[in-house]
């Protein structure tokens, strides 16, 4: 499906089975956000001027029944808040790298208890908790294992209790998977692509209801299903649609049971995932 923005950086699902994506308009080089229904139609358009460039992430929460969406800027450091209730932005929280001083907002995710988590890509870990009036920091940690993180998800695996998964790598390099323990900071498996020969520049992650992970195989133009726990493959996803395409980021819908895919700058593709 093509959306009508001409080049996009993010998308994440929101819970009534639509998704969100961000990125440039037209020749104006303004940046928006389109809120997509389940049927793919355009629900609303928002611009957001301070959003900059690619680098930002999207995440949907819900606070106390409403339903925010969070925009992370690392060149503003800003995190912003709009609610799909009132349409309004609401003040964020503007976070900094507490060793060095320098703005540090790279990628989000949602937690399993609802709470909003950031990652700097320097190896700090900021988890938020959110009501209809504030933004209070709940926990920081400093982890090895998300230095350089493009991307990241939180899930609760039976036989680790709260794990996050990081994706790193560029167009360069085969990069690498690594699930870590939140309870104590260890690794429990790291997928190497310079090892394994199966990784090349992994990007996108997400989380569907039954736990499994998938990861968005950037330049192999796959996708990956994988054991949350153990890190095995379980199922490769080559859809026609994205033959030759550079994979970029994804997104999983509880409500349709759907995987969303944002390919090369310019497509979101929906499909439905038939396990083998």
């Amino acid at each position: 499906m093509h959306t009508r923005l001409d080049t996009i950086y993010s998308v994440c699902g929101t819970q009534d089975g639509g998704w969100v994506v961000s990125g440039l308009e037209g020749d104006t080089y303004l940046y928006r956000i389109h809120h997509y229904d389940h049927t793919g139609k355009l629900k609303q358009q928002i611009p957001i001027p301070t959003l900059g460039a690619e680098d930002h992430d999207l995440e949907v929460i819900t606070v106390e029944g409403q339903q925010y969406l969070v925009m992370s800027n690392n060149r503003s450091a800003d995190i912003q808040l709009y609610s799909f209730t009132t349409g309004e932005m609401r003040p964020g929280y503007l976070r900094t790298n507490p060793e060095t001083g320098e703005h540090a907002t790279k990628t989000l995710c949602r937690g399993i208890k609802g709470e909003l988590i950031a990652c700097s890509g320097k190896g700090d870990i900021t988890l938020f908790h959110i009501t209809n009036s504030c933004v209070k920091v709940k926990k920081a940690i400093q982890s090895k294992a998300m230095i350089n993180a493009k991307h990241v998800c939180h899930m609760k695996v039976p036989e680790h209790g709260k794990v996050m998964v990081s994706s790193t790598g560029t167009r360069y390099e085969n990069g690498e998977l690594q699930a870590t323990s939140m309870a104590t900071q260890q690794p429990i498996w790291i997928l190497s692509g310079m090892v394994e020969g199966c990784l090349f520049n992994p990007r996108g992650l997400c989380v569907d209801c039954r736990g499994l992970l998938y990861v968005a195989d950037g330049h192999n133009h796959r996708i990956l299903v994988l054991q949350a726990g153990s890190g095995t493959v379980l199922q490769t996803l080559q859809p026609p649609e994205l033959r030759g395409q550079m994979i970029r980021n994804l997104a999983w819908c509880n409500t349709s049971s759907q995987l969303i895919v944002q390919h090369d700058y310019h497509r979101i593709s929906r499909f439905t995932v038939q396990h083998q």
